[in-house]
């Protein structure tokens, strides 16, 4: 009985990684084509493989796929932020200044609990950033 149910808790544990593994997979994808990714000067693994090995993602070390920085500053992003930019529950710095993003700043930004280091100077973005 005891085994059964550590198996469980495995098997739970690895369907919520897998969920937020997809669930920030998506919102990298939706960045990328919001922002005109086919055109950003350096773009290297993005949209194929593991996600952790893309150019600008680093992923944290002790919980898997999860992502803890997307560094695209400098990079020749255009167009606007999506929604899904709210969708890393483990984004602790996220860096995009130095590009050509406009449009108005996501509400759901303010879903990014665990911030810590916000970087949008030099775009084009207009509002105010959310409390989170």
């Amino acid at each position: 009985m005891r085994l059964a149910f550590i198996g469980l808790c495995i098997l739970l544990c690895c369907v919520i990684v897998s969920a937020d593994y997809a669930s920030e997979e998506s919102a990298l994808r939706d960045l990328y084509t919001a922002t005109n990714g086919g055109s950003w000067t350096a773009k290297t693994n993005w949209l194929s493989g593991d996600h952790c090995t893309w150019y600008g993602i680093t992923c944290s070390p002790t919980s898997y796929g999860s992502i803890n920085t997307i560094n695209l500053a400098n990079n020749g992003l255009s167009g606007t932020l999506p929604a899904s930019i709210g969708n890393f529950p483990s984004l602790a710095y996220l860096f995009l200044s130095g590009n050509s993003i406009n449009g108005a700043i996501p509400p759901q930004l303010g879903n990014l609990l665990s911030l810590i280091q916000l970087k949008l100077n030099n775009d084009q973005l207009t509002g105010t950033i959310p409390s989170s």
